[in-house]
């Protein structure tokens, strides 16, 4: 028999079984498709070497101030941080700040943990606080008068740890000591809880037994431009603004007349609103109430006759899950539909209109708009609206939907790779609690791919060289720059469905591999044989493919084959072409 070329269509299937992928691609890691045919995606190294961020990052941002700086923001669930000039800037939101009592600082000989004395302090384990004008005898005042995580003993009273053990048993400090708690630390991960504590103070009948779980969500935060400044709030927060003119030795401020608790906050352009989404209304925290400030002011969200300043309650669920702008609107999602806010002028200022239901989306962040279109990820299917809603056909549901930690839902998060028309959901495994595998959808080929990755933050490149992702201990990188993981191999594969000749009633003899690739460096090629389709797979390894291999030989007999062509060496990239195979009928057996 002449030479079998093998050519599959574009993309991975796996909402069938391997064998019948026949014709096609079933399985992936790190590869993208572009032109039709699949290729090793790009790698990465560190956005900034030597230093990671306090917390894991639930929230990014990238803009451009009007002095042509280029800035990042990251929000972790501890702090919040802008990086200029490759360095991470802490703006975190101060709480309150305190005159401390005289003397607050106890501390014992040889020790360095040193006790506070701070009068309903407020603060939680794990909090940040910043001690100044302290004096202390036993201790150099610059190892107290700095910035501590604090462990909380009772209300009035709190332990940080200095470096230097103290050389004296007493209380000092001073009659000047100042304590300035940052915002709140949030949880690392969901919780889930039924009995005393679990949820909101006064949600449900005093004495009555709760019959349902309360989950208690992870920290995520949502950042948008007002100008060059920034607007932001975390789930359940407050609303905060930095000035970027500032400088980033600034904190970031509250802004104290927007809603005290809000689900996410997003400004709506060209109007410049500023909208609070499952917002509190004076008197409590509705989920489902979106609000908003008088155009061009975000210090006034009282509406009057002479202002635009207004509110809506949503029907249709009970809570509002994410909002994104899309064309010439802003979309919303509850925990069940989709809603359309559009700025019609005064006096209602903006229309509400619900467009789809039962469509929600799985997380706060699981969406993107892409060139006018969005897409997200739901509870059981991928959805895209383009004025017209309906699923995204996909070739990956059952692979993603039944293998899904939807206990750590609130951590899928989705952005774009402009560059190669994809847009990335990173989500949690069924085994995990972080997030540790992603799937693509690219736009102009209309192809999925799968893969394993840890990243708890993602953005496009936009004003930066590189898209940056950051993994769940805090570092950040340049994606899409190098051909390795941060200086190490990346390991990169992509396996076809499985192929046959004669409807599998011939087995085949195997004898010849022609390869053909674009590459540099070296790969290897398995092929994969059984007798029947619920049979043991048996694998042959053909190590050190590289751009000079003319030809392999083998001697490989089996029903159905399939090939694996896996990358794992340093410096390696590599485009399939169209491999060529020696094969010949060897008897039905």
């Amino acid at each position: 028999m002449p030479l079998t070329k093998l050519q599959f269509q574009p993309g991975i299937n796996k909402e069938v079984t391997s064998y019948g992928a026949e014709g096609g691609w079933y399985d992936s890691d790190k590869i993208r498709f572009r032109s039709g045919m699949p290729e090793k995606m790009g790698g990465w190294d560190k956005y900034i070497t030597g230093v990671t961020l306090e917390g894991k990052a639930r929230g990014i941002l990238s803009w451009k101030t009007n002095d042509g700086e280029i800035s990042l923001v990251i929000g972790t669930h501890k702090k919040v941080y802008v990086e200029q000039g490759g360095n991470y800037n802490d703006i975190t939101p101060i709480r309150t700040t305190t005159a401390m009592a005289t003397d607050p600082v106890a501390t014992v000989n040889g020790n360095t943990t040193i006790t506070i004395t701070e009068t309903a302090h407020g603060a939680q384990n794990g909090d940040y606080v910043i001690l100044s004008g302290l004096v202390c005898t036993g201790l150099d005042d610059s190892e107290v008068n700095a910035e501590h995580v604090l462990t909380k003993i009772n209300d009035d009273s709190y332990t940080v740890v200095v470096t230097t053990a103290a050389t004296a048993t007493g209380n000092t400090g001073g009659a000047s000591g100042v304590g300035e708690y940052l915002l709140a630390i949030g949880l690392d991960d969901s919780t889930y809880g039924t009995g005393w504590g679990a949820g909101a103070w006064n949600a449900g009948t005093w004495n009555t037994a709760r019959t349902g779980g309360v989950t208690t969500s992870s920290r995520f935060w949502y950042f948008d431009l007002w100008g060059e400044d920034l607007v932001f709030t975390h789930n359940f927060g407050k609303i905060y603004t930095w000035d970027a003119s500032g400088g980033v030795n600034v904190r970031a401020t509250e802004i104290t007349q927007a809603p005290s608790a809000n689900n996410l906050c997003a400004v709506t352009v060209p109007d410049r609103h500023l909208v609070a989404f499952g917002a509190h209304d004076g008197t409590q925290h509705d989920t489902m109430l979106v609000k908003w400030c008088s155009q061009e002011d975000y210090t006034d969200w009282t509406p009057t006759a002479t202002n635009t300043a207004g509110s809506q309650l949503l029907s249709g669920g009970s809570t509002i899950i994410a909002a994104s702008r899309s064309e010439g609107q802003t979309l919303i999602w509850t925990d069940t539909d989709l809603h359309s806010m559009q700025y019609i002028g005064p006096p209602y200022t903006f229309g509400f209109q619900q467009v789809g239901s039962n469509c929600a989306v799985v997380s706060s962040r699981a969406f993107v708009n892409f060139n006018g279109v969005t897409v997200w990820m739901g509870l059981r299917n991928f959805w895209i609206y383009d004025g017209s809603l309906r699923v995204l056909p996909s070739t990956v549901n059952a692979y993603v939907f039944d293998d899904i930690n939807l206990t750590n839902a609130p951590k899928i998060h989705a952005a774009t790779i402009a560059e190669y028309n994809e847009v990335i959901w990173f989500y949690c495994s069924a085994a995990s609690t972080e997030v540790d595998r992603y799937v693509t959808y690219n736009f102009v080929e209309q192809v999925w791919t799968v893969g394993t990755m840890d990243r708890t933050s993602w953005v496009d490149r936009g004003v930066l060289k590189y898209p940056v992702g950051f993994d769940g201990n805090g570092q950040g990188y340049n994606h899409e720059k190098t051909h390795n993981a941060d200086g190490v191999a990346m390991v990169a594969h992509v396996e076809s469905g499985e192929l046959d000749i004669a409807e599998g009633d011939s087995l085949m003899f195997m004898t010849r591999i022609i390869p053909d690739f674009t590459m540099q460096g070296s790969l290897d090629l398995t092929l994969k044989t059984r007798k029947y389709p619920n049979a043991t797979q048996t694998a042959t390894v053909f190590t050190g493919i590289t751009s000079s291999t003319e030809k392999v030989d083998i001697r490989v007999r089996g029903r159905q084959a399939s090939i694996r062509i896996e990358s794992n060496t340093t410096d390696c990239d590599w485009r399939y072409g169209a491999l060529r195979l020696d094969i010949k009928p060897d008897g039905r057996q």
